[in-house]
């Protein structure tokens, strides 16, 4: 995370809407993983929030086993406007009627047409060729890690020039000669 700013991280049931499942999906994963403590079976992207200096809140969505930070409009974070949530930082929650006011409502309003992730970052700039930022320090891993950008991907090895299509075959050089 950034080191200059502290971020808490939400529970998991706090961070439903900002899944690639359904309201109700997330909801019951992030329950059953909660009530249930032998299941594993978590929601795969996490939500963390910090205080602004000017007392209202930013999040930030990533997944936990990629560590990849979100830049889907559909599940992003975004700065949150309201200030009536004191213990926000303490609870990991900003479940107030400002909350839903001014930034849940709106959302549902006009829905997912961001223009940008976060200043100056325009929403597609890492579809191309940029890989996704991690900004999660211990990913989980495992076979539920489905990376957005090839190269964060650990298994990831690219083929050599020789083996792409196309290339010239390589010509292996002659063993050197040893003289005694």
């Amino acid at each position: 995370m950034n080191a200059g700013r502290e971020w808490r991280r939400n529970p998991d049931l706090f961070s439903s809407y900002h899944q690639p499942m359904s309201m109700l999906n997330a909801l019951f994963h992030s329950l059953v993983d909660m009530v249930i403590f032998c299941v594993d079976f978590p929601v795969p992207n996490m939500k963390f929030i910090a205080l602004n200096d000017d007392q209202t809140y930013s999040e930030i969505i990533c997944n936990r086993y990629t560590g990849e930070l979100i830049v889907d409009p559909r599940y992003f974070g975004t700065s949150n406007f309201c200030t009536d949530a004191p213990m926000g930082m303490l609870r990991g929650s900003l479940t107030t009627k400002e909350h839903v006011m001014f930034d849940v409502k709106t959302h549902e309003k006009y829905g997912d047409g961001y223009k940008q992730i976060s200043k100056g970052i325009p929403c597609g700039h890492y579809d191309g060729s940029r890989p996704h930022p991690i900004i999660l320090n211990e990913p989980q891993g495992g076979p539920k890690a489905k990376y957005m950008s090839k190269e964060n991907d650990p298994n990831y090895n690219p083929k050599p020039a020789s083996e792409k299509k196309g290339a010239q075959e390589e010509i292996p050089s002659p063993a050197p000669i040893l003289s005694e």
